[in-house]
């Protein structure tokens, strides 16, 4: 299955090899853009062959136009040694995504008359990723049964993160099904005997089915104390939280036996599982469209400082030996300029980046997004490192773009033409942080803990007004709000620079930025004194401008 726009994880089994040596396998994935058929995005895995031995080599790949197909290429020394066209049929390309860890693979065709296109995969735990990031575009993720061996601590670890950051899991409880370590403080309920029970008339009364007639299967919950549950007949047959800014959920009934099976109130559970269609806080491409570029118009010096010298080689009289020396002078003038221009193209190249920090309540963790922008005024190639463990694509399709994935990290290298407009890009990851924020019941007292780090220019926002707090240091710090301090959002009172004003503006204006104020309580905003960068751009004369934003909204309490 594919999603649109998003990082979908690709594993390449290679042919046992011919050579021993380096190779490179390019994976080109097209994408939409304004020259038709022309617009791919490579992206590049190095890896090291050994004769006679086949290998699985993993990348990561974002398809914008699942109308011309996926090629796969494979490199050795530079040369081309094998290809593989991959066409993309519109049934992989669904609007949502559910992944199923099931040893039946059949059960789910009914959830396709659920809005928004729903699409099913079955996979086994072998499958599962171990980048969180390339969970991005699945809506729920099911687990039924765990195949042997168990989950390494990557993929643990992967699932456990999305799920905090917004990711949805629905276990199916089942004689002998546990999820991993790592995740097993996340149910919400312990498993209880397993039943035989002969109706559940409850169930179809408040989901508004009738059950077929017969004996139904189900385990029993033990549900935690602050989870949410459902039963029928006094029987827990689910429970759910939250956890963090995702959900876990449990089943006592498996959806794939029957009388359930069957059950016509089964696709409103499917529906309620799967949830609302979300959306990331922070909209990446608004942001980037307020990393405005201004780069200093150094060719113009050069261009002076030609001129002069060519006004100087007119002073010189028409002689033999003046008309040598002003040769060799034109000549020197010549490579000076070449090399001048050389140096003013590249030193002109600027990028521009501005991260989001959201803590995640008391889990430690805070997503990352980051959108920067790249221009070259003059035209030219660029070279893009991008921070470890960060997952990183183009907001905008475009060509001459090349993606290089390694342990080290990511590179991006591509071409810019004279005069063409920044290239925008976003990276999201994941920090271990901890802070948090909590406003009191009247809204007079505010509680803030930033653990190390302090931010400037903080303010609390919520809707169209705004709180002005100052500077905040690190640690603790306690704060009265009295009314009257709630200005409007476009009040003069505020004193923000332009290029921190703009991106405060693209959050709360964005797509999704109706969601942020309209919960029930402020966000906290404010600049973090101290960031590593994200992307750095290489032979860059001087950084360009760069701001890290933490955005967190406030506990009631």
């Amino acid at each position: 299955m594919v999603k649109i726009g998003v990082p979908v994880p690709l594993d390449v089994e290679l042919p046992p090899a011919a050579w021993t040596g380096p190779g490179e396998l390019v994976a080109d994935a097209p994408a939409l853009g304004p020259e038709v058929g022309r617009v791919v995005t490579s992206t590049a895995v190095p890896f090291q062959a050994v004769a006679g031995a086949s290998q699985i080599i993993h990348a990561r790949v974002v398809i914008s136009d699942p109308r011309r197909p996926l090629v796969v290429r494979v490199f050795h020394h530079g040369r081309e040694a094998f290809r593989r066209t991959v066409p993309i049929s519109p049934g992989q390309v669904p609007g949502r995504l559910l992944v199923a860890l099931s040893d039946d693979h059949a059960g789910l065709a009914s959830l396709r008359r659920l809005a928004g296109r729903v699409g099913v995969v079955y996979v086994t735990g072998s499958m599962l990723p171990r980048f969180w990031q390339e969970y991005l575009g699945v809506d729920l993720v099911v687990i039924r049964d765990l195949d042997s061996p168990p989950l390494d601590s990557a993929q643990q670890e992967a699932l456990r993160t999305w799920i905090l950051l917004g990711g949805r899991l629905l276990l199916i409880a089942r004689p002998g099904v546990r999820l991993p370590p790592t995740l097993e403080p996340m149910l919400p309920a312990t498993l209880g005997e397993t039943r035989t029970v002969p109706f559940l008339a409850a169930l179809a009364a408040s989901d508004g089915g009738a059950l077929p007639s017969g004996p139904a299967t189900v385990t029993a919950l033990v549900p935690h104390p602050a989870a949410r549950r459902m039963t029928a007949g006094g029987l827990p047959l689910a429970a759910s939280w939250d956890a963090g800014r995702g959900q876990v959920i449990e089943w006592g009934i498996d959806p794939w036996l029957p009388p359930f099976l069957e059950w016509s109130g089964r696709l409103r559970w499917w529906g309620e599982a799967l949830g609302p269609e979300g959306a990331p806080a922070v909209d990446s491409a608004t942001i980037a469209d307020k990393l405005v570029i201004v780069t200093p118009l150094l060719a113009g010096g050069a261009i002076i400082l030609y001129i002069g010298l060519l006004l100087g080689l007119l002073r010189w009289r028409a002689t033999p030996a003046g008309a040598g020396w002003s040769l060799l002078l034109v000549l020197i003038g010549l490579g000076g300029f070449s090399l001048l221009g050389e140096t003013a193209r590249a030193r002109s190249a600027r990028l521009t980046e501005a991260t989001v920090l959201e803590p995640v309540g008391v889990t430690r963790i805070a997503r990352i997004t980051t959108s920067a922008a790249v221009v070259v005024p003059y035209g030219g190639r660029y070279r893009i490192t991008v921070a470890r463990d960060m997952v990183v694509q183009p907001i905008t399709p475009s060509s001459d773009l090349r993606v290089e994935l390694s342990g080290a990290g990511t590179v991006l290298t591509g071409v810019l033409r004279p005069g063409e407009p920044a290239r925008p890009f976003q990276a999201v990851g994941v920090a271990p942080l901890l802070a948090s924020a909590a406003i009191s019941e009247d809204g007079r007292r505010l509680v803030v803990d930033l653990g190390s780090f302090g931010i400037r220019r903080a303010e609390l926002r919520h809707r169209d007004r705004v709180y002005p707090l100052g500077d905040l240091p690190a640690g603790r710090s306690v704060a009265g709000l009295h009314p009257d301090g709630w200005v409007a959002a476009g009040s003069e009172a505020r004193t923000l620079p332009e290029f921190s004003a703009r991106l405060r503006d693209a959050i709360f204006q964005g797509p999704s930025g109706g969601a942020i104020l309209g919960a029930t309580t402020p966000v906290l905003v404010g600049e973090l004194d101290r960031a590593a960068p994200v992307f750095t751009l290489r032979g860059a004369g001087a950084p360009g401008q760069r701001l890290t934003i933490l955005l967190m909204p406030l506990e009631r309490r």
